[in-house]
């Protein structure tokens, strides 16, 4: 027969629920029904297509734009605090769990 593969059933991390929690009503809804428009929200308004476009067409007037420079000077918010979030956190990894660590076995030794 087949031999079925058991699973381990564990909990999401921090930033796994930090990342997903305001998706999962929705995804809790279309799972027991089909989604309709209405059911999806809105974005903001500054990443509706119309004021992107405004904002990338400023672009038009250089002679080369390059795709990147646009990407760039349209995220640039999110990619410089996505990039400071991620080294915060491997930073917090790398050195700060030894310090946490050792506070936690001062506390159990005491």
């Amino acid at each position: 027969g087949k031999k079925q593969v058991q699973r381990e059933r564990r909990e999401p991390s921090f930033s796994e629920y930090l990342t997903l929690w305001w998706v999962w009503p929705l995804v809790r809804k279309g799972f027991r029904s089909a989604l309709s428009e209405e059911d999806i929200p809105r974005s903001p308004e500054s990443f509706e297509a119309e004021n992107l476009l405004n904002r990338a067409s400023a672009f038009e007037m250089e002679d080369n734009p390059s795709i990147w420079r646009v990407v760039w000077n349209l995220n640039k918010h999110f990619i410089l605090c996505g990039s400071l979030a991620g080294s915060t956190q491997g930073l917090l990894n790398t050195v700060g769990r030894p310090f946490v660590l050792r506070e936690i076995i001062k506390v159990a030794t005491s």
